[in-house]
């Protein structure tokens, strides 16, 4: 029989048949952790017998992992490493830049943004700051409050990202934003400077913790779903949890899906799809980048790799770090889209959707609330790019557009277009199309089945109570959340009105 996309009725029971409040946590953690511990810092820790030990992936209340990890591993290999160790990927890379940029002499490194006649302190200033620093640890030392490693990965985390914030502060206080002509100004070209990529680290340094933390809860919602949260299943089970395992079992192929290449002494190497995808996918930057060489060097392309590294490093190493949010990406759109046949008939159009809903359910949101929690945070990462869009527009498109003119359309004009204007459009097309498949989406199959539970509940032989129904909600997050998600996803855009 060909389903007409209704929730099935309402299973009764009590608020424990209707399973947990929650399951959207970290598999890796036992608790709710604070920023700071999203990702990890040190690679090496301290085991519990006091040696030294590689920091892994353990899951929560195991020392050996020999509880199970989750069926579906949103990324593996390298590119789940570095996301883990973002600040320390992030770290490194900031200090690569620092150092490159005062080596090479066609950037602007630190030294040279400094204002002239800065010296370093006296010998007698320097040891009397680092005394007072040190009387600081004595009232922990008297309270036995001694710091560990949880101290030193906050001070890190949150060192790391005052530097990086400061660098942005500094890098919008040093482009003419205000007074940039739409016409060609009397001054030279635009210099490359350490605080060029300063944005672009903030960005994957907060972006890489929430992304972690975000894949470390999305694997434990999807894998423990049916033993967790069962609720919400149609006939979890039965038919239900068979139609949604074989589900997780697709996903976990797609998550892990390979592209075959050419045989290489005598075997056949596989890369996996989305590592292709991304390389795909920025071979127009890295020509782009490997274009604009001559012109930033003064050499020809060949002498430019050899004679001048540093430049080369400066304006290849953001493309490494493009690659695992490219990965990233790729992996995300093929999550959501098997989260999507979740509210979706099945293929053939002879089975209904997995999910129910659940009025009066414990999480307060119709058993819907793992969901809205993973549209929010991904709608959060969407906006936090979307600053980062406006950030860069500012801070290096407009000094840029001050210098080639924008009296006229020329090929620099439109590159600029490209470059500055078109992120922006991509970024209002890509939130425009997250809002629509995730909570309009949600909203709907909620609404849809809330209409067809109050049918159910209003006739003479059902022993739903209207009231708790009538009074479900038909979002997946709490109304106030979703109109404040809703701001912020203006917000990028509206910082751009001023310039029209």
């Amino acid at each position: 029989m060909v389903s007409t996309g209704v929730v099935p009725p309402m299973a009764t029971g009590d608020d424990e048949a209707a399973g947990p409040v929650e399951c959207w946590r970290r598999w890796t953690s036992t608790r709710e952790v604070p920023f700071h511990r999203y990702c990890a810092v040190f690679p090496v820790v301290r085991g519990p017998d006091g040696g030294l030990t590689l920091n892994r992936e353990w899951p929560a209340g195991s020392a050996d992992g020999a509880r199970e990890r989750p069926g579906v591993r949103y990324v593996t290999g390298v590119t789940r490493t570095l996301l883990r160790f973002t600040p320390l990927v992030v770290l490194c890379t900031l200090l690569g830049y620092v150092v490159l940029t005062e080596l090479s002499a066609d950037t602007v490194g630190l030294t040279d943004l400094l204002p002239a006649g800065i010296g370093f302190p006296s010998p007698l200033v320097t040891v009397a700051v680092f005394a007072w620093l040190a009387l600081l640890f004595v009232p922990l030392y008297v309270a036995d409050l001694r710091p560990g490693p949880a101290t030193a990965q906050a001070v890190a985390v949150y060192g790391t990202l005052l530097t990086l914030l400061l660098g942005c502060l500094g890098a919008v206080l040093a482009s003419p934003v205000v007074d940039v002509p739409l016409r060609p100004p009397d001054v030279g070209p635009t210099e490359w400077t350490i605080l060029n990529p300063v944005g672009f680290l903030t960005v994957a340094f907060v972006g890489g913790h929430l992304l972690y933390d975000t894949v470390l809860r999305t694997e434990t919602t999807l894998s423990r779903l049916p033993e967790k949260h069962p609720a919400v299943l149609v006939d979890p089970e039965g038919e239900g949890r068979r139609r949604y395992e074989a589900l997780l079992d697709d996903l976990a192929g797609a998550l892990r899906s390979s592209v075959a290449t050419l045989a290489v002494g005598g075997r056949r190497v596989s890369l996996r799809t989305s590592h292709v995808f991304a390389v795909v996918f920025l071979v127009p930057f890295l020509v782009s980048r490997l274009a604009s060489l001559p012109e930033m060097t003064g050499r020809p392309l060949p002498a430019a790799l050899l004679a001048e590294p540093g430049e080369v490093a400066v304006a290849l190493v953001p493309l490494a770090l493009d690659v695992v949010l490219i990965v990233l990406l790729f992996q995300f759109l093929v999550v959501t889209a098997f989260v999507h046949r979740l509210f979706s008939d099945s293929p053939d159009g002879e089975a209904g959707p997995l999910l129910r809903y659940r009025p009066g359910h414990p999480d307060g949101q119709a058993g819907f609330a793992e969901f809205g929690n993973y549209a929010t945070r991904i709608n959060l990462v969407l906006v936090l790019a979307g600053f980062y869009v406006v950030y860069r527009l500012y801070v290096l498109g407009l000094p840029l557009l001050g210098e080639i003119g924008a009296s006229a359309v020329t090929p620099d004009l439109l590159n600029w277009g490209l470059l500055f204007v078109a992120p922006l459009v991509v970024y209002a097309v890509a939130v425009l199309l997250w809002l629509y498949f995730s909570f309009w989406r949600m909203h709907r199959f909620m609404a849809e089945a809330k209409t067809e539970a109050l049918r159910e509940a209003r006739r003479p032989a059902s022993d739903r109570d209207v009231e708790t129904v009538e009074s479900a909600p038909v979002w997946p997050i709490d109304t106030r959340l979703l109109y404040t998600a809703l701001s912020l996803d203006l917000l990028p855009v509206l910082t751009v009105l001023p310039m029209t």
